[in-house]
């Protein structure tokens, strides 16, 4: 589930509450609380984040910005169940510009194996496992060289 802050918190991004089903009693408990993770907004339509959970048991949240400026852009993030813990397996981000038809970027890199494609070219980086917790935006866009 995303959450979003509560009033007053101080935290202006949503959380992620994850929950698994404990296969005792067929009942879902609480394994994962990431607090002010997910950036959205859900007063201005094309800005309201989104989770969704795939066929082969990963998780995609999406964040994306389409009413707004002239950079419109969307991020995926696809969550993997590993080693007992939540992790980012994979990034995605797709950018253009409304005024501008010849700048876009694309970018799509395995976070686990650290390779991927960013505009049509090949990325390389360190394939690691980033706990879903200590993960930043700004990781995935230093691979893609988005600024």
């Amino acid at each position: 589930m995303l959450v979003a802050p509560a009033e007053g918190s101080g935290e202006d991004d949503h959380a992620v509450y994850i929950y698994l089903n404990d296969g005792d009693t067929d009942r879902l408990k609480l394994k994962t609380v990431v607090p002010n993770k997910v950036w959205g907004d859900l007063t201005m339509a094309g800005r309201a984040p989104s989770i969704t959970a795939l066929a082969n048991g990963s998780i995609l949240i999406t964040t994306h910005n389409d009413p707004v400026g002239r950079d419109r852009w969307e991020q995926k993030l696809t969550i993997a169940y590993r080693n007992f813990d939540f992790v980012v397996a994979g990034y995605t981000y797709s950018s253009y510009d409304t005024l501008d038809p010849d700048n876009t970027s694309e970018c799509d890199f395995n976070v686990l194996t650290g390779k991927g494609n960013s505009s049509g070219k090949p990325v390389a980086t360190k394939g690691e496992i980033v706990l879903l917790k200590d993960w930043s935006d700004d990781r995935g866009q230093a691979v893609c060289g988005i600024e």
